[in-house]
């Protein structure tokens, strides 16, 4: 592939920002209402529907995760500074909010005397050192971290094994590897392992990384790189005929499943895999010309992915340790259904605004170090 390719070079793809956005809507949208919806009448009821799935948003970022950081790492394994060069944009992306949030909150709640808040803090030192998707006794408001757990594991194993491995070898690893995962889990499940252990341990959401990076190795490999451009649109058709059928196996993708705890998770996984390959494979002039490439692409959406980080790291802190109290306290329970899409409305857009302000005015001076780190 040539280095204009969008693949390469870390050129921007604008469609992959809308995904991002997507992304982060079904999570905000699924968090916010399955916290607050108790209410019995019929609004309420299709919220829940609706809701539900909303966590396959999750599984789109670590598909797309493996996609980015897997193609980066193979485009720059030959380089001498591979390791630091790697770890060091890493840490500038991820470390400087996550660290900030955390020490923020805790001087908060030292302030107003929110004792939970500080022993959770102060007391589990699991979240300081991304190993909190381990137990289901994260701290309240702190419990959808696990994610970022599972993202800085992948990110400490991922270099060591792109290192010395080509984009063939390493297809077959990634396919290999889907099929243990999908194994395993299921072997787990079977076995009585918890639903909430199989959702968020890291070696049970690999399948989904995995396939990610299997992506990016197609689209390195010389005998697959123009097939892939051709097929953009029947991929997405693809895509969009698994999910239908995984949500009817599945339930909704109810994880409380059986069928999705053994091969739902690695279902939704291929359909998001052919949708982040087909996006990012697709031809810059393509994408001007498809129309599903377009919508992903539209502003707004695009806004929402690039600050997608920031709205996933304050959404569940609003959520629990500030909306929930003010909501109990203003309606009585249940609380009916128009309040909860006022609600759920009002966490996202306020989590948008903070994410804006922390990206232009704190992130970025740290992202402006990057090119230091250039491979």
């Amino acid at each position: 592939m040539s280095s204009s390719d969008p693949l390469r070079a870390g050129a921007y793809v604008a469609a992959l920002d809308g995904l991002r956005g997507l992304a982060i809507l079904a999570v905000v949208f699924h968090n916010t209402v399955e916290t607050v919806a108790r209410s019995p009448d019929r609004l309420t009821h299709y919220l829940l529907t609706l809701a539900g799935p909303g966590w396959i948003g999750v599984q789109l970022f670590f598909v797309l995760s493996g996609f980015l950081i897997a193609g980066e790492l193979l485009d720059n394994r030959t380089a001498r500074n591979y390791l630091q060069a790697f770890y060091a944009r890493r840490a500038l992306r991820i470390l400087p909010l996550y660290y900030s949030t955390l020490v923020l909150v805790l001087a908060a709640a030292l302030l107003v005397g929110a004792a939970p808040v500080v022993h959770d803090l102060t007391g589990d030192w699991r979240l300081w050192t991304f190993i909190n998707n381990d137990t289901r006794a994260a701290p309240f408001g702190f419990e959808h971290f696990w994610s970022l757990a599972v993202e800085v594991q992948f990110y400490a194993l991922a270099p060591w094994i792109v290192r010395r491995t080509r984009a063939p070898q390493l297809l077959v690893a990634c396919i290999c590897a889907v099929a243990a995962v999908m194994l395993f889990r299921t072997l787990c499940a079977l076995l009585g392992s918890d639903a909430w252990t199989l959702y968020s341990g890291t070696v049970f959401r690999l399948d989904a990384l995995a396939l990610g990076a299997a992506g990016a190795c197609l689209a390195r490999i010389e005998s697959t790189t123009a097939f892939l451009p051709r097929h953009c649109t029947a991929s997405i058709a693809v895509a969009s005929l698994l999910l239908m059928c995984g949500a009817y196996l599945t339930h909704s993708y109810d994880f409380s499943t059986l069928a999705c705890q053994t091969y739902g998770y690695t279902l939704l996984a291929i359909a998001c895999a052919l949708v982040v390959g087909a996006v990012g494979a697709a031809p810059a002039g393509a994408r001007r010309q498809l129309r599903w490439a377009q919508w992903l692409s539209v502003p707004p959406l695009r806004a929402i992915g690039r600050y997608s980080f920031g709205i996933y790291v304050f959404h569940g802190l609003l959520n629990k340790l500030i909306g929930v109290p003010v909501l109990r306290h203003l309606l009585p329970a249940p609380i009916p259904g128009g309040a909860v899409i006022a609600y759920a409305a009002t966490v996202f857009v306020v989590s948008l605004m903070l994410a804006a302000l922390s990206y232009e005015f704190f992130e970025s001076a740290f992202l402006r170090l990057k090119p230091r780190f250039r491979y």
